[in-house]
């Protein structure tokens, strides 16, 4: 097997492509490396290759660059997935989550069966579509579940499932309530999380510290003050 290397200039004269002409057994071999250039048949006429007394030159291809894995995109969510995911986020029952989504309960039941896939087309899924990407808002301002605030806590004389069962979705009025809402929420778990804690450590055997009295306040000033009504 005989090589030869050579330049050739590209089309435009940009640039320079390093090129060699292999001759093997089944006859001459073109192979390219270089900037982008191309080797016509013309120019393998002008460069044959040496004959067999000729040194051998070796061409040594550069390895390509590594390039950074790209990331895996997150799974789809089945549709079980998003009615319990919008379900979570707000606290609903069943029939709240039916009221919101304008379907009977029985469909709910349906669309959460892992084992079942049904279709949603049309109206019914540019509505789970919309009401997903509210739970989404929610949960970004909110850890906990709205609960039964969604039902109780007002702006206006609207709630929360109010507003998400409402056949035109009020951006203003629902962005509103779902702060207020969740400032609620959040300080009611908090909350709870501090009597929760005060009752672990009461369960533990620690007790509150009990509040100084008036008089071993006084005496810790370093002086002797008399509590009677006389002041012999």
């Amino acid at each position: 097997m005989t090589t030869t290397t050579f330049y050739e200039q590209s089309a435009t004269g940009s640039g320079f492509s390093v090129a060699a002409l292999v001759k093997v057994a089944c006859g001459p071999v073109l192979l390219l490396i270089g900037t982008g250039g191309s080797l016509s048949m013309n120019a393998a006429q002008v460069y044959p290759a040496q004959d067999s007394t000729a040194s051998v030159t070796e061409i040594t291809q550069a390895p390509p660059p590594e390039t950074a894995p790209e990331e895996s995109a997150p799974a789809a969510q089945t549709l079980a997935e998003r009615v319990s995911a919008i379900k979570a986020a707000f606290g609903l029952t069943i029939s709240q989550l039916a009221q919101v989504l304008h379907v009977q309960r029985q469909t709910i039941y349906d669309w959460m069966d892992e084992d079942r896939s049904p279709q949603v087309q049309g109206q019914k899924r540019e509505r789970l579509a919309a009401i997903q990407r509210w739970a989404i808002q929610w949960n970004a301002l909110c850890s906990w579940p709205a609960g039964k605030g969604v039902a109780s806590y007002a702006v206006e004389g609207n709630t929360l499932l109010d507003l998400l069962a409402a056949d035109v979705l009020d951006e203003a009025r629902l962005t509103t309530v779902l702060r207020g809402l969740s400032e609620q929420v959040k300080a009611e778990w908090q909350l709870r999380e501090e009597r929760s804690l005060a009752n672990r450590l009461r369960a533990r055997g620690f007790q509150p510290a009990p509040e100084p009295s008036l008089r071993s306040g006084l005496a810790g000033l370093g002086r002797t003050v008399s509590l009677n009504d006389d002041d012999s």
